[in-house]
């Protein structure tokens, strides 16, 4: 009878090690399984933006390829302008090129000339979200040294503006040469797509040493949806042959919408 109960505990004391031992192995297992990242509009971000090849030559195609993360299917627009050997402007819808992954082929592009692109998704109607601007350089280097030609002072717009109001970007330059071009290139990016352009800015002043010069962005000349991202930058070339771009800059135009 006491053989009977000892071995009773015995067994007792074994299933519950086994049993710990099972609860012990799933919960490590459980660690162990990758957890999926939260996803749905507020999660989307633009993970990365890669350009290939990194620096392309005079008649090289130029591949842009996105990888957007946290939503399904989403809508990737890539918004580029050319400056400096070509006067374009575009925004391109993405095609889809693997699990989160977009593609855009663009160019060939003159020798000389610089692409600077961004990127912009969107969900139903989530976004866009926008990534950094990227510059990338084609064939021959910029010249430098053969003036003085610099940007003073590019004016920032507010972080957003209603649709239909105008936007100034005004420059400043320090040249001691004239200016043979001051151009400004704008992309604008909405939830389905979007439109760019880009044209001579005026100059409004010569003083000493210096030029300003003077340009407008209109959102309501583009038919896009009620919410958009602009990108602009201004690109100034010298009659000595020097090259200074402003940096890239970026608001939200959209329609006033009713109070509730």
């Amino acid at each position: 009878m006491g053989f009977g109960r000892k071995a009773q505990a015995r067994w007792a004391v074994l299933i519950g090690a086994v049993g710990t031992a099972a609860s012990v192995l799933v919960v490590g297992l459980a660690w162990s399984l990758p957890i999926p990242p939260p996803s749905g509009p507020a999660h989307m971000r633009i993970e990365s933006v890669l350009v290939a090849p990194e620096a392309p030559g005079p008649g090289d195609v130029v591949t842009v390829t996105a990888r957007v993360v946290g939503v399904r299917s989403p809508t990737v627009a890539l918004g580029y302008a050319v400056q400096f050997g070509a006067q374009v402007a575009e925004t391109r819808r993405m095609d889809r090129s693997g699990e989160g992954e977009f593609a855009r082929t663009i160019g060939p592009f003159a020798d000389g000339a610089e692409v600077w692109l961004l990127v912009a998704a969107s969900v139903g109607d989530f976004g866009p979200i926008v990534s950094e601007p990227m510059t990338v350089h084609v064939g021959t280097p910029w010249p430098v040294g053969l003036s003085t030609l610099s940007i003073d002072f590019a004016s920032v717009p507010p972080p957003s503006t209603f649709f239909f109001e105008t936007v100034e970007v005004f420059l400043r330059l320090t040249n001691t040469t004239p200016i043979q071009s001051a151009v400004l290139s704008y992309v604008m990016m909405g939830l389905g797509g979007g439109d760019g352009t880009m044209f001579e800015m005026n100059q409004v002043r010569v003083s000493p040493g210096g030029s300003e010069y003077a340009a407008f962005i209109e959102p309501s000349n583009v038919t896009v949806e009620d919410r958009v991202v602009v990108a602009y930058r201004v690109a100034v070339q010298d009659a000595a042959g020097s090259r200074v771009v402003s940096r890239v800059e970026t608001y939200i135009a959209e329609f006033p919408r009713p109070v509730p």
